[in-house]
């Protein structure tokens, strides 16, 4: 047996991992289970909130989102809840300015509750014209996956 092998072996002992280390195991082993099943619940959310957008359907839109929503745009008043969100959605769609693509770069678990996404977003301001920026959004876990917080940032 070489040094590596023989250090292992005093670790974990002849008969395996004691019970302390079993357990340690079993919880690292559920916590990365609710990083799982939380990455692929925004992964889900975050595609059909793309479909919604694309289709222009406001109500799956505003489903995406929680009560207590606080949306922060370049050149836009915050908007604080549903209702405000709502009118700003209302506008955009008239004005055909809704995003068109939300593509994830990153995913956060900062509790089982709360997961933070990080992205890119391209906004269609004319057939040939798109705005494009990065954003982040701060999902929530009350009784479904909704996002509390929305930053969007324009790039130049």
């Amino acid at each position: 047996m070489d040094q590596e092998d023989s250090s292992f072996s005093e670790v974990v002992g002849i008969g395996g991992i004691d019970k302390q280390q079993q357990v340690f195991l079993n919880s690292l082993s559920r916590t990365q289970n609710i990083v799982d099943q939380s990455h692929k619940a925004i992964q889900d959310n975050s595609k059909l909130l793309n479909n919604y957008n694309a289709e222009g359907d406001l109500d799956g839109v505003l489903s995406m989102y929680d009560n207590d929503i606080e949306l922060i745009e370049p050149d836009t008043p915050i908007c604080r809840g549903l209702d405000a969100l709502q009118v700003y959605y209302e506008t955009m769609k008239k004005i055909r300015l809704l995003p068109q693509d939300r593509c994830i770069t990153e995913l956060h678990t900062l509790s089982p509750f709360i997961v933070l996404e990080r992205g890119k977003y391209k906004i269609q301001r004319s057939k040939k014209n798109f705005s494009e920026g990065r954003y982040f959004s701060l999902w929530i876990n009350r009784a479904d996956w909704k996002i509390l917080q929305e930053c969007r940032i324009l790039s130049i």
